[in-house]
């Protein structure tokens, strides 16, 4: 009876490790990058219609960034949130990308933990963010805003943990350098001379 059931589990296995795991990490990545690539692709418009401004605004008076100038925040953000995205959507570096926008999901998160943080020192700041980890309803967002910012953060958690799957520039060029790498062949020295 088990021998019958062990073929089926097998064959399961297989289909969720080689074709269910591969398309749910590209389906992870291009959803969340794409909320962060039309938030930048937003504030990227507003520097082409001479309205950058107004990101400055939101950066200075709505939601400022801790200790940082609303000047280098704003171009920051774009640069992150259309950047980031870009390589996370084509998986290269995909990792790294997702780290960096997981990164911003936790300043976008905790930015509101103090209503002018250039009060605030850097210590006091960190402890505050500790503070509302631990204590996740801190009040720091609307709860209506919670639950999209921590799927932004769980599912780019996902990604940074368990790579960003088969279906990625990551796997095309780390399968082409495996390729490479066995087919050089073993070059070995012998009393000074070649083998």
């Amino acid at each position: 009876m088990f021998a019958k059931i062990c073929p089926c589990l097998s064959k399961v296995k297989y289909l969720l490790d080689e074709i269910a795991r591969p398309f749910s990490l590209l389906f992870l990545r291009f959803y969340v990058a794409a909320d962060f690539f039309k938030s930048g692709m937003l504030k990227f418009n507003t520097y082409l219609n001479d309205d950058w401004s107004s990101t400055l605004f939101l950066f200075k008076e709505v939601h400022p960034v801790p200790f940082l100038p609303a000047e280098i925040a704003a171009p920051m953000a774009v640069i992150g949130e259309l950047g980031l995205s870009i390589l996370l959507m084509f998986g290269l570096a995909g990792r790294a990308a997702a780290l960096g926008l997981l990164g911003m999901a936790m300043v976008i998160e905790f930015q509101f933990a103090y209503n002018d943080p250039s009060t605030v020192s850097l210590p006091e700041y960190l402890f505050s963010l500790l503070n509302a980890l631990v204590h996740l309803n801190g009040g720091l967002i609307t709860p209506a805003q919670y639950p999209q910012h921590l799927q932004w953060m769980l599912m780019l958690l996902v990604l940074v943990c368990c790579g960003v799957g088969k279906v990625s520039l990551d796997h095309v060029i780390g399968k082409c350098c495996r390729k490479r790498c066995m087919a050089k062949p073993d070059v070995t020295v012998t009393g000074g001379e070649k083998a």
